[in-house]
């Protein structure tokens, strides 16, 4: 399906809106993975962006209800291994949050209800 992302965090340079083909993957690990478009995806180009949707690295999928620039906008908060810092021996996390963009309401609540379907089943604990 064709979405639109924008991705906030500690790897992302620019906060702007990005045109997507939007495909749902549970081969190996769950992941929400983006093309350029449905060509990209039906020629089996690499995608352009992917999301781990395992328990330990999504955090959490809700609407953006406070996001008001844009209508039918949902949020997925991502935390991912960070490399200890110098002196620690631990590794850290770092948060991370995506925005995705849907054509309408109903749109969004499949997009968000089959991502923690995914995320919630026995074979990404």
């Amino acid at each position: 399906a064709s979405l639109f992302y924008k991705h906030h965090g500690a790897s992302s340079r620019r906060h702007t809106w990005h045109s997507a083909y939007a495909v749902l993957s549970d081969e190996d690990t769950p992941r929400l993975l983006f093309y350029k478009n449905h060509d990209h995806f039906r020629t089996r180009l690499p995608p352009e962006h992917a999301i781990t949707l395992t328990k330990d690295q999504l955090t959490g999928v809700a609407v953006a209800s406070d996001y008001k620039k844009r209508p039918h906008v949902f949020r997925l908060n991502v935390s991912l291994p960070a490399p200890p810092k110098k002196g620690q021996s631990q590794l850290g996390c770092v948060s991370e949050e995506y925005l995705v963009q849907t054509s309408e309401r109903q749109e969004m609540k499949k997009w968000m209800e089959a991502i923690q379907e995914l995320r919630d089943s026995p074979a990404t604990v």
